[in-house]
């Protein structure tokens, strides 16, 4: 939520185009910002960890990769639509098994 803030208080908003994080970074650094965001929490940050991409493909499936598990589900098209029913079922059956935890409102 401090995040937003910092963006609230020092972003481009006159110019929607230059209104995102990555230009405030850009303009104030990312040192300046983990300040900024340190003093707004009180929070001391830890040392960033070093991270090497060894591939770009999409992991379908089970996975213990980001969170103890999580399920990927692969959903042909960008936007699912959820106004049909059959899907809002179909996910709402997956979601009972508790298997698979999805951040799907239903």
């Amino acid at each position: 939520m401090k995040t937003l803030t910092i963006q609230r208080d020092y972003g481009n908003r006159s110019d929607r185009k230059l209104a995102r994080l990555k230009y405030t970074l850009d303009k104030f650094g990312v040192d300046w910002f983990k300040e900024e965001l340190q003093k707004r929490t009180g929070i001391l940050l830890q040392p960033a960890k070093t991270f090497q991409f060894s591939s770009r493909k999409d992991h379908y499936g089970w996975q213990r990769i980001i969170w103890p598990v999580v399920y990927t589900l692969f959903v042909e098209n960008v936007a699912w639509p959820m106004k049909a029913k059959k899907n809002k079922i179909a996910l709402l059956k997956v979601a009972q098994t508790k298997k698979a935890k999805l951040p799907v409102h239903l």
